[in-house]
């Protein structure tokens, strides 16, 4: 049976991890590598339901960015007000300076064309590579209010020995991304 055994906090993120090498797909080899030595179900499901996303973009004018630690409420407000932005959860790689990164759970938000507008790390906190699942608004909002008031992550809630949204199909919760240039 598997289960959940990570000691960290869904507020706080994942714990970090020192990446050796840096490719486009280094989040994509971390997710495959840590499915297959861990218990932890959230790192096979992004891994198998995720999508590579590019460099974060900035902020639209005058849309302040969010508190620290509240990635998944703060692409949430996002979304709502701008309802064009899908919000999307699973990993960013964050570079913290010029020989160090870490692997995150993080939520963000993608426009039409797939690209990262991240309300939370700003500043001299960069995500520099995104990998996740961009979910349907209605989804969100459903799971976000009536499952978990606090607004914490979609993907981690957990019924049983499987995540929550394994038991629903995924066109109730995944939204289909046609990325153009």
């Amino acid at each position: 049976m598997r289960r959940n055994t990570s000691s960290k906090s869904s507020t706080t993120g994942s714990t970090p991890r020192r990446v050796a090498s840096i490719r486009n797909d280094t989040i994509k080899h971390y997710l495959e590598d840590m499915a297959k030595c861990s218990q932890y179900l959230l790192f096979e499901f992004v891994h198998k339901h995720g999508m590579p996303f590019g460099k974060c973009m900035p902020l639209p004018k005058g849309y302040s960015p969010g508190k620290e630690q509240r990635c998944f409420f703060n692409a949430f407000c996002m979304t709502v007000k701008y309802p064009k932005l899908t919000y999307v959860e699973g990993f960013a790689r964050l570079v913290l300076c010029k020989d160090m990164d870490c692997i995150h759970h993080h939520a963000w938000v993608v426009d039409e064309r797939g690209r990262v507008f991240d309300p939370t790390w700003t500043g001299k906190l960069k995500g520099a590579e995104y990998f996740g699942i961009p979910l349907q608004s209605s989804y969100v909002e459903q799971t976000l209010f009536l499952i978990d008031p606090t607004c914490q992550s979609i993907l981690e809630k957990q019924a049983g020995d499987k995540l929550l949204i394994q038991q629903c199909n995924p066109r109730k919760w995944k939204r289909t991304m046609k990325m153009s240039a």
